[in-house]
C-alpha cells in the first residue's frame, strides 16, 4: 500500500531545509535539557503540596465528596479555596462543576470505570484510523503501542480526579473520530472536553478552521454553533464564580511566564511515557513525533499537527513550572507521530533517487 505524505513532490532543497531545521530544533532542545541549571518539573511532582497540606487532587476529591453529600458546588469550592489557600481570581482558577458532579454521581469506582472505558474506545477508534496508513500488521501494532503509551498515563490511579486527564483523553478521541465524513462524534467529544476544561476551546476553533478551509459548510455551522454555546456556558460559569467571590479572596500569580521551548518539552515529556527516560530524550523524540504528524498527508495528520503546534506555542509563552500537566491536553496522541515518521523519511529519500532518462531517438547510432 502506497501512503501519500505531505512532502511528496518536494524539491531536494526544500527537503534539506526541512531536515536542517529539524536537526537545529533537536539541538536547541538538547542544549536546554542538558544545561547544568535546567529547571525540572520532576521536582514539582515529588515536592511537598500547598502550605496548607492539600494538593490539587485532594482538593478535587474533597469537592466531589461535598457535592455528593448535597452541598452546592460553587459555595463548597469557594469555601475550600479560602480555607486551603487556593486562589479564587480570576474565575477560571475554579474548575467548572462537570467533573465533580460526574464523580459525585458515579462514585470513585464508577468514574474510574468510565475513564478506562473511554481509553478503550479511543484505542479502538485509532486502531481503525491506523489501519488506513499501514498495510502490515507489525507497524500497526507498533503504532497502537505508541498511542497506548500516551493513554496509559491518563489511566494511572487518582488521575481520574484530574480535569486535564479527561479533557486530553476526549481530545484524543475527537481527533481519531475526525475523518471529514461524520461531524457529530468528534463534535460531541470536544463538547464534553470543553465542559470539563475550558482550555480545550481552541480545539473547537481548530475544527472550525479545517471545515472552512475544506469548504464543508455544514461542519462549519456545527463547529461555529459549538463555539458559541461553549462561550455562553463559560460566561455562566464566570458569573457563578464571581457570585461566591469576596473582595479579599486570593488571586493567581499569573501564567504568562514565557518558559519557552524548555517548558513545552517538560509539558509534553512529563505527561507521556518519556517521563521514564532522561529529560534529554524528550528533546529528541518530541520534535521527531511532531515531524511524523506533519508528514501525514490527510485530514487527521493536519488536525493533529495544528493541535500540537497551537498548544506547544501556548506552552512556550504561558505556564508555570508546576503547570506541566497542561501537556495532557494533547500528549496522548503525540508519540503516535513516531509511527508515521518512517513514511516521511522514505518519501524524502525518494526525492534523491536518480531518475532514468529516456533514450533520445534523434541521437546518432553507434558505428
Amino acid at each position: 500500500m502506497v501512503v501519500k505524505t505531505r512532502i511528496d513532490g518536494w524539491s531536494k532543497a526544500k527537503i534539506l531545509a526541512l531536515v536542517l531545521g529539524l536537526l537545529l530544533w533537536i539541538a536547541y532542545g538538547l542544549s536546554i535539557t542538558l544545561a547544568p541549571d535546567a529547571a525540572s518539573s520532576r521536582a514539582i511532582v515529588t515536592a511537598a503540596p500547598q502550605q496548607s497540606g492539600m494538593t490539587d487532587l485532594q482538593l478535587y476529591k474533597t469537592i466531589a465528596e461535598r457535592v455528593a453529600s448535597g452541598d452546592d458546588y460553587y459555595a463548597a469550592e469557594a469555601e475550600l479555596h479560602r480555607q486551603e489557600g487556593f486562589p479564587l481570581k480570576p474565575f477560571f482558577t475554579m474548575r467548572m462543576p462537570t467533573l465533580a458532579t460526574l464523580i459525585a454521581t458515579l462514585g470513585m469506582t464508577g468514574a474510574q470505570a468510565l475513564l478506562w472505558g473511554l481509553i478503550a474506545a479511543t484505542l479502538m477508534v485509532w486502531w481503525v484510523r491506523i489501519k488506513e496508513s499501514f498495510a502490515d500488521a507489525v507497524p500497526r501494532v507498533a503504532a497502537i503501542l505508541l498511542l497506548t503509551s500516551g493513554l496509559f498515563i491518563i489511566g494511572l490511579p487518582n488521575l481520574m480526579l484530574f480535569h486535564d486527564a479527561w479533557a486530553g483523553l476526549l481530545v484524543a478521541l475527537a481527533l481519531g473520530l475526525h475523518n471529514g465524513r461524520y461531524i457529530w462524534p468528534s463534535l460531541v467529544a470536544v463538547a464534553m472536553a470543553i465542559l470539563i476544561r475550558e482550555t480545550i476551546l481552541p480545539i473547537a476553533g481548530l475544527f472550525l478552521f479545517v471545515a472552512v478551509v475544506d469548504k464543508q459548510w455544514r461542519a462549519t455551522a456545527a463547529w461555529a454553533a459549538l463555539l458559541s454555546a461553549a462561550l455562553a456556558v463559560i460566561a455562566l460559569h464566570a458569573q457563578a464564580v464571581i457570585a461566591v467571590t469576596n473582595p479579599g479572596d486570593g488571586a493567581s500569580q499569573g501564567w504568562l511566564k514565557s518558559g519557552g521551548w524548555g517548558f513545552a518539552l517538560q509539558a509534553l515529556g512529563e505527561t507521556t511515557m518519556l517521563r521514564a527516560f532522561p529529560e534529554w530524550a524528550a528533546a529528541i523524540l518530541v520534535p521527531l513525533a511532531m515531524a511524523g504528524w506533519f508528514g501525514k498527508a490527510d485530514k487527521t495528520g493536519r488536525a493533529v499537527s495544528l493541535a500540537l503546534i497551537g498548544y506547544t506555542t501556548l506552552f512556550m509563552i504561558a505556564g508555570r513550572l508546576e503547570n506541566f500537566y497542561w501537556g495532557l491536553w494533547v500528549s496522548p496522541v503525540l508519540l503516535l507521530g513516531l509511527a508515521f515518521l518512517p513514511q516521511a523519511i522514505m518519501a524524502g529519500f525518494a526525492a534523491f533517487k536518480p531518475t532514468s532518462q529516456p533514450l533520445d531517438s534523434n541521437a546518432p547510432a553507434l558505428p
